[in-house]
């Protein structure tokens, strides 16, 4: 006897309930089809198999990002290589006009790095920059 077939309109009417009425970017409705006939032969009510199919969608979708509300390790290296500067702890919302301000300084167009320090300013592990420097004389 074959497995018994969701009834995958209720199932998706339920699901895009769950998810506030948009479906994300990613879904994929060949996999949808397959879990939900899965979860229909386990027995599950329809309200049930939209549940896992969100708690399954929110596990699997990009994260979101906020730059603006971040703290951002900025570093400039010169056209020809070498670290410029690196301002640390600069909110996402500011990251443009430090840019600028660094830009200002340095006279030349630079190549910028950002490094993401999450919603707290943290020190973070950047690149070194190992200049030359005179050679000591030994004794």
């Amino acid at each position: 006897m074959a497995r018994p077939r969701a009834d995958r309109d209720a199932i998706l009417i339920a699901f895009l309930d769950e998810l506030g009425g948009r479906l994300p970017p990613h879904f994929d409705l060949e996999r949808f089809g397959a879990e939900a006939d899965r979860w229909a032969a386990q027995g599950l009510t329809v309200k049930q198999i939209a549940q896992l199919l969100a708690e399954q969608c929110r596990a699997c979708e990009p994260p979101k990002r906020s730059p603006s509300s971040g703290y951002f390790t900025v570093e400039a290296y010169r056209p020809e290589g070498g670290l410029f500067r690196a301002v640390e702890h600069v909110l996402g919302s500011e990251v443009a006009a430090t840019k600028r301000r660094i830009n200002r300084d340095a006279r030349q167009r630079l190549a910028y790095a950002l490094i993401s320090e999450g919603t707290t300013p943290r020190q973070v592990q950047g690149r070194l920059d190992f200049t030359q420097t005179p050679d000591r004389k030994r004794g």
